[in-house]
């Protein structure tokens, strides 16, 4: 297998002592380590795209990473076994594919999906509490729902991105925005947020609005307002990251 050629590979994460996804000097990233880890068992130097930059805290079930290779016999699909082998236990490679040369991981999604989980019991949570929000107060879920309506379609989300977010585009079309409460305790409640993009702290902001209405803080129209008004600061605080997954991505 002479050829140039292009593997896609689908990733897993528990982002808790990692700077985030992508690559940063003198920082322990997860994009680091798998390049890293590609580097040394190919002998040659790989540099990975990934789909998402994940913060620092973030966990993935479907993060999307591409890379080239060339002048290998490694079947493409022995790179999940390979990688599994070597990497940490907290990053696990789910599948592997060749993928063709114009195909890039960002520009070629059409949707993400992100969940968010928050844990409203009163106890201490030992079991989870690197995966998930613990609040301890219970929320109105039904009124969080009837905020979370406010989101879908298309528009300007400047009112929930980071102010550090330079784009110039900031129009973004999200397709669902649902609270539920988790299969086995109601005690969690996970919202799932689907778009076609998202700008920087765009879903941990909206986390952090939509339990301001589920504590009975802002009305239930609250996250259209903040859409209309084009401005962060009429958002809620922003959501801490233990409690975001990226779950997929959708080509």
């Amino acid at each position: 297998m002479d050829k140039c050629r292009h593997i896609k590979l689908v990733v897993a994460y528990e982002g808790t002592r990692y700077k985030g996804w992508q690559r940063q000097e003198n920082e322990l990233t997860v994009q680091g380590i798998i390049e890293q880890t590609l580097s040394d068992f190919l002998e040659r130097k790989i540099s990975v795209r990934g789909a998402s930059r994940t913060d620092a805290g973030v966990h993935a079930e479907g993060q999307v990473v591409c890379f080239k290779l060339d002048k290998s016999s490694v079947p493409t699909e022995a790179f999940v076994r390979i990688l599994n082998d070597r990497l940490p236990e907290d990053i696990a490679i789910r599948s592997s594919q060749e993928v063709p040369e114009d195909f890039h991981p960002s520009k070629d999604a059409l949707y993400k999906t992100y969940t968010y989980r928050i844990y409203t019991g009163k106890d201490k949570d030992v079991k989870l509490f690197r995966r998930r929000w613990a609040i301890g107060i219970s929320l109105d879920i039904d009124a969080m729902n009837i905020a979370a309506s406010y989101l879908i379609g298309t528009h300007n989300y400047t009112g929930f991105a980071s102010a550090r977010d330079e784009r110039d585009n900031t129009i973004r079309t999200v397709l669902y925005a649902n609270c539920e409460y988790a299969e086995h305790d109601e005690r969690e409640i996970v919202f799932t947020i689907q778009a076609d993009r998202f700008l920087q702290y765009m879903a941990r902001n909206i986390v952090g609005s939509l339990v301001e209405v589920g504590r009975h803080h802002k009305s239930a129209d609250y996250t259209g307002r903040i859409i209309a008004s084009r401005d962060r600061r009429q958002a809620g605080p922003t959501a801490p990251p233990l409690g975001l997954c990226l779950e997929k991505i959708v080509y």
